[in-house]
């Protein structure tokens, strides 16, 4: 990646309403609510020309509690025809994942709420 890659990302927008009510997403079908719920009170405004970096090769903060994420190698091999089908996302790639998140986490349980392949 280019040190000069730019994108837009959307972001919550900063509204009074956020000092009373917390945001949230319900991601269920809206079919599956109650008509008078809705799934979303979000409301989001796009940043365009958002520096993007290659962490590859950052030095990095391994700082969850400062930062509010992380970034961490794998060292798993997998070969790219994985990630091809979805069946074989979810019986090779993600059992691969989830154990590795138990262990660089220390978390007892690991669960992928989902997963897609595009072709």
């Amino acid at each position: 990646m280019s040190p000069n890659l730019v994108g837009t990302f959307w972001y919550l927008k900063d509204l009074d309403l956020w000092k009373t009510t917390k945001p949230y997403f319900i991601n269920v079908p809206q079919h599956a609510l109650p008509a008078s719920q809705r799934a979303s009170n979000e409301v989001s405004e796009p940043i365009s020309d958002v520096p993007v970096h290659n962490m590859r090769d950052a030095g990095w903060r391994d700082d969850i509690d400062l930062c509010g994420f992380t970034y961490k190698r794998h060292d798993f091999q997998i070969s790219t025809e994985v990630f091809k089908d979805s069946a074989a996302v979810r019986e090779e790639y993600i059992p691969k994942v989830e154990e590795w998140l138990r262990h660089v986490t220390g978390a007892e349980i690991v669960h992928t709420l989902t997963s897609e392949v595009c072709n």
